[in-house]
This record gives structure tokens, C-alpha cells and sequence, in this order.
């Protein structure tokens, strides 16, 4: 967290943003039952 009110607060947004954009995909693609692969397991 060093120089954190030096950056624009803008990038630290966008960082988080993508952040818990992947991790919901990842949540979605698993409880949707799709692999790594994109392959339906159910």
C-alpha cells in the first residue's frame, strides 16, 4: 500500500474491478459446472 494517494484513485478502482470480475467469472464458469477448458461437465 505504499504511494496508494499518490496514484489516481481511478487505477485502484479499475485493479479491484478486474479483480472481482475474474473471480466471479471463475464462481459462475464452476457453478455452471464448466472445467478450466470451458467443457460442460454435467
Amino acid at each position: 500500500m505504499e504511494h496508494v494517494l499518490q496514484h489516481p484513485p481511478a487505477e485502484a478502482v479499475r485493479r479491484y474491478l478486474s479483480i472481482g470480475f475474474w473471480l466471479m467469472a471463475a464462481g459462475a464458469a464452476a457453478a455452471l459446472g464448466l472445467d478450466l477448458d470451458g467443457d460442460v461437465l454435467v
